[in-house]
């Protein structure tokens, strides 16, 4: 049942901050319980997949029935055109590229002395860095060229 809250009511800010404070502890509670799934599937792989497939799925025989058939793949294909089949290969090709680009790279950094340190960053860590230097580097340089009169005045 909805439970409406009049915001000319003497008890508003109460009846709403109770309202909130209810919602973000059962967020709380949701992402406790997915965090929990997910390390056990991390430790347990497929047996605790299983078993969450068919707690939420009800699949009864998840080892049979999570895998698609060749016979189905063959008859699914079959059932689409040829500019589907190549739009659908485009697709596929773009999402793993983008992917791949997301995936850290092993970097190593290494200064005048030959000290070194290896260490992973993602492609778009990078670019956050790179954007950020920039910045920097762009503000620095309008206060320079005001400081020394480069800029016209308005």
């Amino acid at each position: 049942m909805v439970k409406i809250i009049k915001y000319n009511e003497k008890s508003f800010n109460s009846n709403l901050d109770r309202r909130i404070n209810s919602k973000r502890l059962q967020s709380n509670k949701i992402e406790l319980s997915v965090k929990k799934i997910l390390n056990d599937i991390k430790r347990n792989k497929n047996k605790a997949l299983f078993k969450y497939v068919q707690k939420f799925d009800n699949i009864k025989n998840p080892n049979k029935d999570l895998k698609v058939k060749s016979s189905e793949i063959k008859k699914a294909k079959n059932l689409c055109t040829s500019d589907s089949i190549k739009a659908l290969k485009l697709a596929a090709n773009r999402i793993e590229k983008f992917h791949k680009n997301q995936m850290p790279k092993n970097v190593i950094y290494k200064d005048k002395e030959g000290m070194s340190i290896k260490y992973k960053i993602s492609r778009e860590r990078i670019r956050q860095i790179e954007n950020k230097a920039f910045e920097k580097l762009q503000k620095h340089m309008l206060l320079m060229a005001k400081s020394k009169n480069l800029l016209p005045v308005n």
